[in-house]
């Protein structure tokens, strides 16, 4: 027992003493220090940045750029701070193939830095608060590197952790299937939620983050620089990265004979994070990956799908769905009415009623304006609700979306219904929301603010009129 302690100890001298003798300085220098290490700005990027991430114990060390023989050294280091630091480093570089290195650390039990306890206590303040005012909760270094793995396990659909549990995958099938590839959507799927930083809005200053993640996706060939352009550009953040036509000229490029097949779930591409999984109905999402980009060209399908496709979609059994429904009446619109209202007449009974909604605004645009009354009909027949978005609320999101179309017809003809003045304080201020953005001047300054019970009556009845007022003023085409 003493001669492999003596070896253990000969190695670990070995390893700190060698060519890369800095960067050990370096590293034990920042393991030293009394600092925190939350798990949050480590993976989204936001070390350095003062309103949440200060403090951090590896914000000097993630800006050395250490190579990766060094980094793969210090995991052995006997210090688990300085083992923690290296691990944030192999995970700063962005390349998933040195995962492996992290998941090896997943049951490293030894205490590291702590990180900061979660609380409502408001961010700012006279002073900010000292290392010592700080509540803090310990954790270890295999929490931190299970973090790190988990962190793209959970976008390729794996959600039981690094192990798996209750029958389902974890690290292990997840890297068996992947260890070989170049690139997969769920790898670009971190590369765009480190880029946002996990926060909407998203910050200002993360302009070069989303340029090199689509110099990364132009520099793909053939028909994976169109699939993967359109997975990351529907996704969270996308938007920053493509614009909307732009993602329509991909979808015209893979045409619809590539896009029907995923649209209906068979596979679009060999990745496998856009493939069904195999596994139990418990172990996760991992069919749903292309959720987005169907949604995407369901939206879009009059320009990307053909009239024919409609019977395809009808026989889904998705087909009572909004997004199908309504692609499916876009492509073949002398049938609009019928489908609409049949996928109406067919959704199980939802007290908020958001499919319905979206389908009934979106019947009039499609079918013509004499269905209006029949889309007015549902809008003030649905029950009020006072904790949740109403389908009322998202009603007169589908026809601000459709504005452009028909939807300013009908939200013209919602508002001199005489039925309007029963229409729920929920969907009048929804409604004053969006008329604030068309108009030089909003009609309510703040149409969220309290107002007590003795003053609504008079109150909502003069913001009923300021918006029947200010139908003449409304543009012609919505805003932005």
């Amino acid at each position: 027992m003493i001669a492999r302690a003596a070896l253990v100890l000969l190695a670990t001298v070995c390893v700190e003493a060698g060519a890369f003798g800095a960067t050990v300085d370096d590293f034990e220098r920042a393991a030293a220090a009394e600092r925190l290490l939350d798990p949050g700005c480590v993976l989204y990027d936001r070390m350095g940045r003062d309103r949440d991430c200060a403090n951090q114990a590896a914000d000097e060390v993630v800006r050395g750029n250490y190579p990766i023989a060094d980094l793969d050294a210090l995991r052995r280091h006997r210090d688990p701070r300085v083992r923690t630091l290296a691990l944030v480093c192999l995970f700063e570089k962005g390349d998933p193939k040195l995962l492996p290195l992290i998941f090896e650390l997943v049951g490293d039990n030894a205490p590291t830095f702590p990180m900061r306890t979660p609380t409502a206590t408001p961010l700012l303040g006279p002073r900010p608060p000292t290392f010592r005012e700080i509540l803090k909760t310990p954790q270890t270094v295999g929490e931190i590197a299970g973090a790190m793995i988990s962190f793209y396990l959970t976008r390729a659909g794996y959600l039981y952790g690094p192990h798996g549990s209750h029958g389902c995958p974890g690290f292990a099938e997840y890297w068996s299937l992947r260890k070989d590839r170049t690139h997969l959507a769920s790898w670009f799927s971190v590369q765009l939620d480190r880029a946002t930083q996990g926060t909407s809005p998203v910050p200002h200053d993360r302009g070069e983050k989303f340029a090199t993640r689509r110099s990364r996706l132009d520099a793909l060939t053939g028909e994976d620089r169109l699939w993967y352009s359109l997975f990351v550009g529907t996704g969270e953040g996308g938007d920053h990265v493509f614009r909307e036509s732009e993602l329509v000229a991909v979808g015209k490029a893979l045409g619809p004979d590539r896009l029907m097949p995923m649209i209906v779930r068979k596979a679009p591409a060999s990745d496998p994070d856009l493939v069904p999984s195999p596994w139990p109905a418990q172990c996760g999402h991992g069919p749903e990956r292309g959720h987005a980009m169907r949604s995407f060209v369901l939206r879009h399908a009059s320009a990307l799908l053909r009239p024919t496709d409609a019977q395809e979609l009808l026989a889904s059994p998705r087909a009572q769905s909004a997004d199908w429904a309504i692609a499916a009446a876009t492509l073949q619109p002398a049938r609009a009415a019928a489908i609409l209202q049949d996928a109406i007449a067919k959704i199980p009974s939802d007290p908020y009623g958001w499919e319905g909604a979206r389908m009934a605004a979106a019947l009039p645009v499609i079918a013509g304006a004499s269905h209006t009354a029949y889309a007015l009909d549902w809008f003030y027949s649905q029950p009020a609700a006072k904790n949740m978005t109403t389908g009322q609320e998202i009603f007169i999101g589908e026809a601000v979306e459709r504005y452009d179309s028909g939807g300013r017809t009908l939200l013209t003809r919602l508002v001199l219904d005489r039925r309007f003045d029963a229409m729920s304080k929920l969907a009048l201020r929804t409604l004053i929301g969006h008329v604030n953005t068309w108009l030089p001047a909003p009609l309510v300054e703040y149409p969220y603010a309290y107002v007590s019970d003795s003053e609504a009556a008079a109150i909502f009845a003069g913001w009923r009129k300021a918006v029947r007022d200010s139908v003449p003023r409304w543009p012609i085409r919505r805003s932005g």
